[in-house]
């Protein structure tokens, strides 16, 4: 088409062209290339959504192969971990919790929750140059190891979707919460996912994934928003 217009724009300058039509034929060309640049682009938008379908397809296959995998060998340990001392239970739920940490994270892993330390970290006046969030299980590993090694109706199926909704699930929080949280999460004496955040002072905040966006970008009004209405 570009060749096109060329021509027709060498036409153009030839006497044989009247002025009205020199404007008509200009338009005609114009609205073309117009044409032609949307077409491009609402292609290659296009194939980049295709492109990132694909890929979360993948990952959700390969989630599913990997949970199916993982159930079978927990069913197939079980009678070995139900024997078990205890310390040979706790290596058991150690070696069940490595693995789960090579599941892939689900497409919906973020719980919608940040902490309140992380968002003033992403304030433009905290001072922090580059500010990171770390990505923190709902759920710790080993803890999910001993709940699905004495799940006695566990299947490749129930941990795919408890690992969706329950084990694979994140909150974003400081890299210093994260340790301060520790702790708490301990399989001795964690009970609840927000009992371990209370006992560590970490306050959590919901943001829309809109919103979160704007907050890794530093935006001024959507932080401030959240900080106040956290003021009494």
């Amino acid at each position: 088409m570009t060749i096109l217009a060329n021509v027709a724009r060498t036409r153009l300058n030839t006497p044989q062209h009247s002025s009205a039509n020199v404007g008509f034929e200009a338009k005609l060309w114009l609205t073309a290339d117009k044409l032609r640049h949307n077409i491009v682009a609402d292609y290659t938008t296009t194939s980049k959504s295709k492109h990132m379908n694909l890929r979360k397809q993948k990952r959700e296959q390969i989630l599913d192969e990997k949970c199916s995998v993982l159930a079978d060998t927990i069913a197939a340990i079980r009678p070995v971990y139900e024997k078990a001392t205890p310390r040979q239970k706790a290596l058991l739920e150690t070696v069940i919790g490595a693995a789960l940490w090579y599941i892939p994270k689900p497409a919906s892993a973020w719980t919608g929750c940040i902490s309140l330390g992380a968002l003033k970290s992403f304030h433009p006046d905290s001072g922090m140059t580059k500010p990171t969030c770390s990505e923190e299980h709902v759920y710790p590993r080993k803890v999910t190891a001993r709940a699905l090694l004495n799940d006695q109706s566990l299947t490749a199926a129930s941990l795919s979707v408890d690992y969706r909704k329950k084990y694979g699930r994140l909150h974003f929080i400081t890299k210093e919460e994260n340790k301060s949280v520790q702790p708490h999460q301990r399989i001795a004496v964690f009970s609840t996912p927000e009992l371990a955040y209370e006992k560590a002072g970490i306050i959590l905040i919901t943001l829309t994934d809109s919103e979160l966006t704007k907050v890794k970008k530093r935006n001024r009004e959507i932080i401030e928003h959240h900080l106040n209405a956290r003021l009494p």
